[in-house]
């Protein structure tokens, strides 16, 4: 038993340091998985107040408020928040940069639509796709970090970036379509055709569905980004 207290007293502490928000004792248990029981976690809450790592509010008559001490709190230094604010503003934009690449990269994309295919038409497609692949992975890793971006930024840059990897996507299928065509009227399969050419087969089939997976999964409008600006 006395282990068993212990694991909770423990669990408890965590809960109440970590989320650091108030708790009575049946949110306590919820929030620690519900694996201890009621007169545990009283028990557990009433000992943290005792040893001053947690205070009380009584509401009404006989229920109580717990909350971790506040004066227990790390306090950031000017100097520490000046830095932590510092690389919020990196992040931002970086954020901020990804969107104006995203909308050149759509720009140039759409441009390239009513372009014949020719050599300099096939380093303008590798680049593009080499420069999505390189935004994809900025992405990835800003999300990856936690990064601290503001709601309007992260629309914003999502709706920019499905917009380019649409119009990629587009122009691929368009120029499928033109060699198709072509490779039929010289007798020749697209395959043979585009070997002739010179031409590259492009991604494959695997790839193009990772790149896919890689876009944000809703539709994003500007009435929302309208919306998260006012946040």
């Amino acid at each position: 038993m006395a282990a068993a207290y212990k694991e909770a007293l423990a669990a408890v502490k965590e809960l109440m340091q970590s989320s650091n928000k108030p708790q009575n004792v049946q949110t306590a248990i919820n929030n620690t998985g519900s694996r201890y029981g009621k007169a545990t976690v009283q028990k557990a809450l009433d000992e943290l107040v005792a040893q001053n790592l947690c205070i009380y509010t009584e509401i009404g008559k006989t229920g109580k408020l717990y909350l971790w001490n506040q004066n227990l709190l790390e306090v950031l230094s000017d100097a520490q928040l000046m830095e932590i604010n510092a690389q919020i503003n990196d992040l931002r934009a970086q954020v901020g940069k990804l969107g104006q690449q995203s909308e050149t990269l759509r720009i140039t994309q759409k441009n390239l639509e009513a372009a014949p295919v020719t050599d300099l038409l096939r380093q303008e497609v590798q680049e593009l796709r080499q420069q999505v692949s390189a935004n994809d992975e900025k992405l990835r890793l800003i999300h990856e970090s936690n990064a601290i971006v503001s709601d309007a930024d992260m629309l914003t840059l999502q709706k920019d970036y499905k917009d380019a990897m649409t119009a990629w996507a587009s122009r691929r299928a368009t120029c499928r379509e033109f060699i198709d065509a072509l490779s039929e009227g010289a007798g020749l399969k697209p395959s043979a055709f585009i070997e002739q050419l010179g031409l590259e087969e492009g991604l494959p089939a695997a790839t193009y569905a990772e790149m896919k997976k890689s876009l944000p999964p809703i539709a994003v409008s500007k009435a929302e980004i309208k919306a998260a600006l006012k946040k």
